[in-house]
């Protein structure tokens, strides 16, 4: 907590809007069990885009300050909801994160993992996450929602 009386009033807002963030993500994920947070249901993939060399330094300055209010007081994050608030916080910037998850062998079980991503390049996490986990790809496309909140016919969830 002394670190946090120490941050100028720029970064305070920073680290309250990725706190902000983590309680919806963890809202949407526990709460309502993953509806709305279409990051996990519709494919994982997104469309690339340029990201200016501006944006780059914003997204990786928002994943610094989600991973650290995930800490705030205490370790209470784990790797999905930190990626979800994330991917939240940039497409409110106007970017295409892209929520990767993935599995590895781990002793007599196995390791889950999500990390986020933006044109193929790694912004939350070490960029050999990918050779460690193996990813999850998608056999389907998930069809979105009409405007009143029914599923199209032949939707997946």
């Amino acid at each position: 907590m002394t670190r946090f009386r120490r941050l100028r009033p720029s970064e305070a807002q920073e680290i309250g809007r990725a706190y902000f963030y983590l309680l919806l993500a963890g809202w949407h994920l526990f709460v309502r069990r993953g509806k709305g947070t279409r990051w996990i249901r519709s494919g994982l993939q997104v469309a690339p885009e340029v990201m200016e060399p501006a944006d780059e330094l914003r997204v990786k300055r928002a994943a610094h300050w989600v991973n650290g209010a995930a800490r705030i007081p205490v370790p209470w994050a784990r790797c999905l909801q930190r990626c979800v608030a994330l991917c939240m916080w940039m497409e409110r910037r106007g970017l295409s994160p892209t929520l990767r998850l993935g599995v590895r062998k781990q002793g007599t079980g196995i390791d889950a993992h999500s990390w986020v991503e933006i044109n193929g390049q790694v912004i939350n996490d070490h960029a050999a996450v990918r050779e460690i986990f193996t990813q999850f790809t998608t056999g389907h496309q998930v069809k979105a929602t009409d405007p009143r909140g029914s599923q199209q016919p032949g939707a997946r969830n």
